[in-house]
């Protein structure tokens, strides 16, 4: 991999020191409000596939959907805690269930934020760090390139935080950065053209029980399978979309990847009429376009 596509190492930034020790609050996972409720990681999916599937299937191809998702809780934010929620539902993933208050808070004392706003992925990603003590690194620049290392990261079962345009139906859109928003990442999904060649694949996949072209992943982080859908060419992959959440929805989003990258790409101002109120909020220097566009934080 040549230099320029190697995510780099948080290097963190350099905000004010702590005014007072800062006591983290984990909360044990039984004990956190769930949004999805009995349901199952494959009954989550079943929802948005279907949805998928009712637009694929209008062509004459009948394509399979493979499923690689970690489930996480989903967690709706009061305010502008868009990247607080997204950071505590990461979180899940790591094992360590910190409660948003405490997050806040702690994002406060740093000067990060003030109403909870993240302008910023250093800041993000030192907060992160300060709070879960988990390593991680920042994408920088365009995230096409970094698709392949994004993907693999994700089928290990680490999630990713990106920023980006939220449109009225919490999609990626591209508004100028106006409707800046956050998202984790926590699953894959594959769009497989049907082929003889793939049953060996499907070995590894149990079949959805109502949808029969979804196949969830038996094993989520098998290196196996990992290995088979970027080395076999006999597997031909059509598409890969994301599975995301983020905290204006309790349902779990499917979104394609280029379409997030785009919008990530296109996080170029602030918008206006939170700019009239700058004083309220905390914005890098260079505003959002030095804080969010082109950038993303991988969990290790």
């Amino acid at each position: 991999m040549s230099e320029d596509l190697v995510p780099r190492m948080l290097i963190p930034p350099a905000p004010p020191p702590l005014p007072t020790r800062v006591r983290v609050h984990v909360v044990p996972t039984n004990v956190i409000a769930s949004h999805h409720g009995t349901n199952s990681a494959q009954d989550e999916v079943r929802r948005p596939c279907k949805a998928l599937y009712t637009r694929l299937a209008a062509g004459t191809d009948k394509p399979l959907l493979l499923s690689h998702y970690q489930q996480v809780d989903s967690v709706i934010q009061d305010g502008p805690k868009c990247g607080l929620v997204a950071l505590s539902m990461a979180g899940h993933l790591l094992n360590k269930s910190i409660d948003i208050d405490t997050i806040f808070q702690h994002a406060k004392a740093r000067s990060f934020t003030i109403q909870g706003e993240m302008f910023s992925v250093e800041y993000m990603a030192a907060l992160t760090q300060e709070l879960y003590g988990c390593p991680l690194k920042i994408l920088e620049g365009d995230l096409n390139k970094y698709h392949a290392a994004t993907v693999s990261h994700i089928l290990e079962g680490k999630p990713v935080l990106v920023p980006y345009d939220a449109d009225f139906n919490h999609e990626p859109c591209c508004k100028g950065g106006h409707k800046a928003h956050w998202a984790v990442i926590t699953g894959v999904l594959f769009i497989m053209n049907k082929s003889a060649d793939s049953h060996h694949l499907l070995e590894h996949y149990e079949q959805d029980k109502e949808l029969k072209y979804l196949y969830h992943v038996k094993q989520p982080t098998s290196p196996y399978v990992i290995q088979q859908l970027h080395a076999d060419p006999a597997i031909t992959c059509s598409d890969t979309l994301f599975f995301a959440k983020q905290g204006k929805s309790k349902h779990l989003a499917l979104w394609r990847a280029d379409s997030l990258y785009a919008s990530n790409a296109n996080l170029l101002e602030m918008d206006p009429e939170r700019e009239a109120d700058i004083e309220h909020y905390v914005v890098p220097t260079g505003g959002v376009k030095e804080g969010l566009c082109n950038q993303a934080v991988l969990l290790l």
